[in-house]
């Protein structure tokens, strides 16, 4: 008798044991999940900094390769939402718009350059390419104050001509 009450003992220790290994094992792979998880969200995440991200949409952008470009200046603005990376999304975002004349992008790039104006409104080149960008959606009279400001900043600028004459011609138009 003695014999099987330690026997039962026995078993009974050791259904323990197992139930103990039971829960540190669900506890480990919950953990391991919970980690596992994590490190797969770090691993998805660019520990680039902003100046290598710009770097690259710009080789992007060279290499005529517009929608990376898009994605590389967005994910660097996210670090570092500077005017001029804002100019530079806006950029990528009209030469992928005059290859594929999708609407949206047009405004895309208007509200990209319209951002880049916004945190430095003298900035000739941002100025250019957000008046620009409008008078190239047929928004004349909003167009012609962010031209006019380009030359009031650089009044020898390199495409004074063609400027003045985007004014007068958005001027003309009622």
């Amino acid at each position: 008798m003695a014999t099987n009450q330690g026997s039962k003992t026995g078993i009974a220790k050791r259904k323990k044991r197992q139930s103990r290994f039971a829960t540190i094992l669900i506890v480990m792979l919950v953990l391991l999940l919970v980690a596992g998880g994590g490190l797969f969200a770090y691993s998805t995440m660019s520990n680039k900094s902003a100046e290598e991200l710009y770097t690259e949409g710009q080789s992007a952008f060279q290499a005529g390769d517009y929608p990376t470009a898009v994605s590389k200046y967005k994910e660097a603005i996210k670090k570092d939402p500077m005017a001029e990376g804002y100019d530079m999304l806006g950029m990528a975002l009209s030469y992928q718009f005059a290859k594929d004349r999708t609407p949206a992008l047009q405004q895309q790039a208007l509200d990209a350059f319209k951002q880049a104006v916004t945190l430095n409104p003298d900035d000739p080149a941002s100025l250019l390419n957000y008046g620009g960008t409008l008078y190239d959606a047929g928004k004349f009279k909003e167009s012609i104050p962010y031209l006019q400001k380009v030359l009031q900043l650089d009044p020898g600028h390199a495409d004074k001509a063609a400027i003045e004459e985007m004014i007068s011609k958005a001027q003309a138009a009622k």
